[in-house]
Formats: structure tokens, sequence, C-alpha cells
């Protein structure tokens, strides 16, 4: 994904990539009790696919909008936005899993799923997790409009003209 969107842009390969997590969302999002190993294994491979496909070309915008003396620091900052986004995120889906088995009439342990014990909480459990794929889908959504809806990054390259020094007008040759 990074050699190929240093050739055609960053933009599509990233929505290619978020095109890819959407649908391993929607695949999670329809998983049922009865649901099949291959079931979770299309949903993983697209999901990994997907951020695999995304993560370099979104990277690539990101510093191809900055001088590389900025790289460092700017890299950084990335790597702890998708680090606490991934921590927020795994917290937003337990928050919405427990309400949604408290709505349905179960206590909110998530210790007791797949205990053995066939009183509705294993599908209270499933349906949670269900109902936090689908707004991820929703919100994979609005990042892949966002994407394609702003404009290609070209990675700026320094070249004689852009040192890392003070920056230069051209001369006119009237001075």
């Amino acid at each position: 994904a990074g050699r190929l969107s240093d050739r055609v842009g960053t933009r599509w390969p990233a929505a290619a990539g978020l095109v890819l997590s959407g649908a391993a969302m929607l695949v999670f999002s329809t998983l049922s009790t009865a649901s099949s190993g291959v079931h979770v294994v299309l949903g993983m491979v697209l999901a990994g696919t997907g951020m695999a496909t995304f993560s370099s070309p979104n990277s690539s915008a990101i510093l191809g909008t900055l001088p590389r003396e900025k790289y460092g620091i700017v890299s950084a900052f990335v790597n702890l936005t998708r680090t606490s986004a991934n921590v927020m995120g795994v917290a937003f889906a337990t928050l919405i899993v427990t309400l949604t088995m408290a709505s349905l009439g179960h206590e909110p342990i998530l210790s007791a799923i797949g205990s053995g014990v066939d009183d509705g909480l294993n599908e209270a459990f499933v349906e949670g997790m269900s109902r936090a794929y689908a707004i991820s889908a929703a919100i994979v959504a609005l990042a892949l409009a966002l994407t394609v809806g702003r404009g290609e990054t070209r990675r700026r390259v320094a070249g004689p003209e852009r040192s890392a020094g003070p920056a230069t007008l051209p001369s006119s040759g009237n001075d």
C-alpha cells in the first residue's frame, strides 16, 4: 500500500483500506452464536487487510504535508493518536456491549460469557457486539467520506531550493 500510494497518491489506497475495514465491521455485525469459524476468519482477513491498506497511505498523507525536519515529532504524534484511538475504541465497544446486555435484562459481567449456562447471556453479549460493530461501520463510513473528500497529498521533496536552513527568495538580479 505504501508503494502504491507513492505512485498514485494517498487518497485512493487509503479509501480502499477503509472500504475493506468497513466491510469487516459489517461482517462482524452479522455474527451470531451459531456463526461458523469461516465467518470470523473472513471478518478478520478483511479487517487486517483493510487496516494494512489504510495505515501507510494515511500516515504518508499526514507526513507529506510537512517538511522533513518535522517527521519525527509528527510520526510520534500519529502513533500516539492511533494508540489512544484503539484504547478508546475498545472502551467504547465495551460500553455498548455492557449497556446492551443490561438493556436485555442481563448483568453485564463479561467474565460470565461462555460459562456454559444458557440463560440468554451469550445472545445478549453477541447482540451487544453486533451493535458495537454496526456503529464502528458507521464511523468507518464517515472516515471514508472524509478521506475521499480531502485533497490529494503529494509528499514534499527537499531539493536545493528547499533546504533545512532559513527560507530564501530567488534573487531578482537587482540587489
